[in-house]
């Protein structure tokens, strides 16, 4: 046996030899232990080679960065064995130990050391930020070993990056945490960049991609991967592509005229939009007013053709897509339509773009009266253009009775020809009057501002013949009753006699009264008849 001591023992080393020249080589490894120890070295003589000694100088190469140790040979196993201060002197030992001992000897090595006591996280947080060139670990680590793992699979699912390595030991780490962080590295590996951040047993990864199947595929492959190690929250944002700023329209007559216009990514999507169209508006006819932008987009076609579809079950309406925003507008034949429309443009529109309706629902029914409503409007028309061309006739047949009157008057005494000069003026004055407008508020005697120009007209007309007095007549409808028909038309004769009189006719030329519905010009059976029984009437006096 041999030992070593230096001040006081350190360590014994028990080699079995034959041959005295081991002595030489244990005393050329002493050499390997500190300057400041005294180390002396005895061996049992009988060793039988140099091999002996080499493995003695190997031995004495760990042994000297130990506390206290022993080198042991037996048959071709040699074993170091001691304390060392630290985790990391134990390993330079043992490389040291393997490094200059034989290779035909089995190694074996028991080497222990005091492992710190290490603060407790809590919680024990992990996070590894992948973002371009570089790579930051951060939070707590449980061991060096763990760390060592975690920073080998970061290097081999990042390579090329930038490792910045935070982390600082801390006891209380999560059971499965290196298998968890591992799962997490994997996934934003897949994905080139991300985060990964370990709490206790629950890990959150955090990326994004371009393809929503490599998105899928990571996440799952992370959930499995750390199933029963922690529970795994995937997010894996897909990266929305540049899509182009285009405004495009589509719209459908009510005589199933269809009009394409606008700008459209390029050629190919133009003409899947004709088909589309041809295909869904079957019978209709089809302008093409699209230009092609040179723009590309995997998604743009989708929502127009969506956009087709959509009009294609409106009676009629519009589709327009701008930017990103595709716009549904019409009329939908009943509620079921509407309601299956609006959840298909908000349900089926891409990724990145955005649908919204404005549809409106009109059934057969309303379709119906509303053409009803149409017919009536026109009779309406009709009837009031007659009138009109009536009233046109009757005041040509009054002018020409004037006329005819002041021809043969001119024959006969001053006092027919002033007869003849007052029906003139009244000829004028109801010619006018018919022509025009002479309207009240609702059962009031207020005179409606369309009335004004007409009043003025009658005005001017007066004064033309300033030598005659003018009796103005109020009439009403058979509605209501005899006494407030009455007074209502007494007031509204005197609300145009008032109006006459402040736009310049002399007030003395001027009588007002009102009749009621006591002198119809028509039965009060009808609203347009009852329209024609509430008038003014005006009468020139010649004495």
């Amino acid at each position: 046996m041999v030992r070593q001591a230096c001040g006081q023992p350190i360590g014994a080393l028990r080699l079995r030899a034959k041959r005295k020249a081991a002595r030489g080589h244990l005393r050329a490894g002493q050499k390997g232990l500190p300057e400041d120890r005294n180390c002396r070295s005895h061996g049992n003589r009988g060793w039988g080679s140099r091999r002996l000694g080499n493995i003695a100088v190997a031995g004495l190469g760990g042994l000297g960065k130990l506390q206290e140790g022993t080198v042991e040979i037996a048959a071709r196993e040699v074993t170091l064995s001691g304390k060392a201060e630290d985790e990391a002197t134990a390993e330079l030992a043992r490389s040291l130990f393997k490094k200059d001992a034989p290779k035909a000897f089995k190694l074996a090595d028991n080497i222990k050391f005091v492992k710190p006591t290490l603060p407790v996280a809590s919680p024990f947080v992990t996070r590894i930020d992948a973002k371009g060139s570089v790579v930051e670990l951060s939070g707590s680590v449980p061991t060096d070993a763990g760390r060592a793992a975690i920073l080998e699979a970061v290097k081999a699912r990042l390579p090329g990056r930038t490792v910045n390595d935070k982390m600082q030991l801390a006891a209380g780490a999560p059971a499965g945490w290196q298998t968890c962080l591992a799962a997490g590295v994997s996934g934003i590996g897949r994905l080139g960049a991300g985060s990964v951040q370990l709490t206790d047993g629950r890990a959150e990864v955090v990326g994004e991609a371009d393809d929503e199947a490599l998105a899928q595929a990571v996440t799952g492959e992370v959930r499995a991967a750390a199933s029963r190690a922690c529970e795994a929250d995937v997010k894996v944002a897909l990266r929305a592509a540049q899509e182009p700023n285009l405004t495009w329209r589509a719209a459908r007559s009510i005589d199933n005229e269809l009009l394409l216009e606008g700008d459209v990514p390029d050629a190919a999507t133009r003409s899947d939009l004709l088909a589309s169209a041809a295909r869904h508006f079957a019978g209709a006819k089809i302008t093409d007013r699209m230009t092609v932008a040179n723009a590309k987009s995997q998604i743009w076609g989708g929502v127009a053709d969506l956009g087709l579809k959509s009009l294609a079950r409106l009676r009629r309406g519009e589709v327009v897509l701008s930017r990103q925003d595709l716009l549904v507008r019409g009329e939908a034949a009943d509620t079921a339509a509407a309601a299956t429309l609006k959840e298909q443009i908000a349900r089926d529109v891409g990724k990145g773009y955005t649908g919204r309706d404005a549809i409106e629902v009109r059934t057969d029914a309303a379709i119906w009266a509303e053409a009803e409503a149409k017919k009536k409007a026109e009779a309406e028309r009709i009837a009031l253009d007659a009138e009109a061309a009536r009233k046109a006739g009757e005041a040509k047949r009054q002018a020409d009775a004037a006329a005819l009157s002041e021809k043969q008057a001119a024959n006969t005494a001053v006092d027919n020809k002033r007869k003849a000069d007052a029906l003139r003026c009244q000829t004028l004055i109801r010619s006018a009057a018919a022509e025009g407008i002479i309207q009240f508020e609702r059962a009031k005697a207020d005179i409606d501002r369309k009335s004004f120009p007409t009043l003025d007209q009658l005005t001017r007309l007066a004064n033309d013949c300033p030598e005659f007095k003018i009796s103005i007549e109020g009439h009403t409808d058979a509605e209501g009753t005899d006494e407030r028909n009455q007074k209502l038309s007494d007031r509204r004769a005197k609300a145009v006699a008032d109006y006459l009189a402040k736009a310049g006719v002399q007030p003395d030329r001027l009588t007002s009264a009102g009749y009621g519905a006591a002198r119809p010009i028509a039965p009060n059976d009808t609203a347009e008849n009852r329209a024609k029984n509430r008038r003014i009437e005006f009468e020139v006096k010649a004495n």
